[in-house]
């Protein structure tokens, strides 16, 4: 392991200042260019050597755990909450509002939202300006969240009822409603067995996550994610824009030809309604010649019997 697996593996000990130290210097690697990811990285290998399902977990634990006052435990408190604010603030989270949505969702999963409430009641200063500027950032990101997809009220990102309720409210009526429909529909009869059938949807979490966070370029801002450098969720997209372009570029071609059928019938019925009309003028010709003829004979009788 390199030197920073060893500093994320620190997080175990039970010495409070090297645990506090671990913290620190994870928190000052999220400010150091590709810091940031190397951080994340690193908890994702800590994850697999320490057993646990979220590569945050031992973090948040941090956060409820109960110990003498005396002891260090306000500092490490605050220290933890540095580290969670800098892994969601800094790096890609300066500018993507996706990325730290998807960053303190895997918090909430760790159970932060429940541990919230606690810490809140301690007077530490630094700790509750920590927690004033997770929960500040969360409420500013939840407004850009609902500005951006029209929402009239804010999404509860812990409560899967609410965001279910976000999804469908904001592509109802939209060419994403039934792509949404299929999904969940297929999220729902997903095949397996108590054991096979979490690991089909993990997987396709996976998916999804990819192509949520994906940039135009193919960048996943959370390259631990797994599966990640594996394929390009744009290249993907831009093959079905393909498709959809031959699609339309067919459908109007497909127009053009019914307009050109239907202007050549335009112009066989117009051309032989002009055949009927010359016929109708040379028809109405020879009456006139033979009125004129008529009326000259007629002309000429009379003049001679004048004379």
């Amino acid at each position: 392991p390199g030197s920073l697996d060893l500093i994320a593996r620190s997080i175990q000990t039970t010495e409070l200042s090297t645990k506090n130290m671990a913290l620190q210097m994870l928190s000052a690697m999220c400010l150091v260019p590709e810091g940031h990811r190397r951080v994340l990285l690193t908890m994702d290998k800590y994850k697999d050597y320490s057993g646990e399902c979220t590569r945050w977990q031992s973090v948040v634990r941090e956060l409820s755990l109960s110990r003498p006052a005396e002891s260090l435990d306000v500092e490490v408190k605050t220290t933890t909450m540095g580290l969670i604010n800098a892994v969601i603030c800094t790096g890609p989270g300066r500018t993507d509002l996706q990325y730290r949505l998807h960053m303190r969702y895997e918090f909430i999963l760790c159970g932060m939202e429940e541990v919230l409430p606690r810490l809140r009641s301690y007077s530490d200063k630094r700790l509750l300006g920590h927690i004033a500027l997770y929960d500040d950032m969360a409420a500013d990101d939840l407004d850009q969240l609902s500005a951006s997809l029209n929402l009239r009220q804010k999404t509860d990102l812990g409560s899967m009822d609410s965001v279910a309720t976000a999804l469908l409210a904001c592509t109802k009526h939209t060419a994403s409603q039934p792509f949404v429909h299929s999904i969940l529909t297929h999220l729902l009869i997903t095949k397996g067995d108590r054991k096979t059938r979490p690991k089909r949807l993990k997987f396709v979490d996976l998916l999804l996550q990819q192509v949520a966070l994906q940039d135009s370029l193919g960048e996943d801002p959370d390259r631990a994610s797994a599966g990640s450098d594996s394929f390009n969720i744009n290249k993907i997209i831009e093959h079905f824009i393909a498709e959809e372009d031959v699609s339309t570029a067919q459908a109007e071609r497909s127009k053009a030809v019914a307009a050109r059928d239907a202007y050549k019938l335009r112009c066989a019925k117009a051309e032989e309604k002009s055949k009927d009309l010359l016929a109708d003028k040379e028809g109405l010709k020879r009456q006139l010649r033979k009125k004129i003829t008529h009326l000259e004979k007629k002309v000429k009788v009379l003049t001679d019997e004048k004379e």
